[in-house]
């Protein structure tokens, strides 16, 4: 067996470099995809809308017309009267309407 010291020299500062190289290169891939699937789960958790969001969402729709009307209505009129009942029947008892509507249409 023959033993060059030029090629061990050589494979050694090959096999020195591939691990200089390789191991921040494996640290890097492995973060990667942890930062990957954090990602993922995070998009996923922020597609899903919570249930006070749906609550909200669904007493928005159901007091927006009411509102509307409310807010454009003169005083003491027929259609303030209506949309103030129509509002409490909806939130199931008195109300401070101005914010309730303010709320709903911002």
């Amino acid at each position: 067996m023959n033993f060059d010291i030029n090629n061990l020299a050589r494979t050694a500062v090959i096999g020195g470099a591939a691990l200089v190289l390789g191991i921040p290169l494996a640290n890097l891939t492995s973060q990667t995809s942890k930062l990957v699937s954090v990602t993922a789960a995070g998009v996923e958790l922020a597609a899903k809308p919570d249930k006070a969001n749906e609550a909200w969402n669904k007493l928005k729709a159901e007091l927006t017309l009411p509102c509307i009307k409310y807010l454009l209505s003169k005083e003491d009129t027929k259609l303030e009267r209506d949309a103030q009942s129509k509002i409490e029947e909806i939130i199931g008892g008195d109300v401070d309407f101005i914010t309730t509507c303010k709320a709903v249409v911002d």
